[in-house]
């Protein structure tokens, strides 16, 4: 799933972390994609059939193209990032990651703790990026059970509260594992994770 793709690629250039190199290599896979989309809409404009759609995600790629060379300008001019800059104020999936059992019960760590790990994992490994929809759908599929859509967005809020997860900027109940750069962002709309029925074959 391609729109996927694009999706993950465009969350991965707002980590702090995230090097010029890496973005540089995140940026031919937009300009792959970008070619790719416009041979296909060459193709069917050939054989007179519409190409509105592709149209649109034409710009889209453009957009996103143009805002990465604008984050690879700003990560080139940025100083490396400090250890003291880190939140070490809350407890993440990774801070936990191949710790021995006697060490974890040694942490101030809930049952509800270990479920906002367990969605955060879930979100990063859908492409880091889901709106509610999405999550319950997700959730469905993973576990056969259908969540309660108030008490899911009362975890969510909460997740964001303590940093787990971050809101999208001008994106109303979609949430990211990374920290978006709002003058980064602003003016992009990335497309959704999915859409089974514009996939590109």
């Amino acid at each position: 799933m391609w729109l996927r793709s694009l999706g993950r690629a465009c969350v991965s250039f707002q980590r702090a972390e995230t090097t010029v190199a890496s973005l540089s290599r995140n940026i031919e896979f937009i300009k792959y994609q970008l070619a790719r989309t416009i041979k296909l809409q060459r193709k069917n404009a050939s054989k007179g059939l519409a190409t509105g759609p592709l149209d649109a995600i034409i710009e889209q790629f453009k957009n996103c193209l143009d805002a990465m060379h604008e984050a690879e300008q700003i990560l080139a001019s940025l100083p490396p990032p400090e250890v003291a800059d880190q939140d070490r104020t809350v407890l993440k999936p990774d801070d936990i990651a191949g710790l021995p059992p006697e060490l974890l019960a040694q942490l101030s760590l809930s049952e509800s703790d270990l479920q906002d790990f367990e969605l955060r994992k879930m979100i990063s490994d859908c492409g880091g990026l889901m709106s509610l929809d999405h999550i319950l759908i997700e959730q469905f599929r993973r576990t056969g059970e259908i969540s309660d859509r108030g008490k899911l967005n009362s975890r969510l809020y909460r997740m964001v509260q303590k940093g787990l997860l971050h809101d999208v900027p001008k994106r109303r109940g979609v949430y990211t594992t990374v920290r978006p750069i709002p003058s980064i962002l602003e003016g992009i709309q990335l497309p959704p994770l999915e859409e089974e029925g514009n996939e590109m074959t």
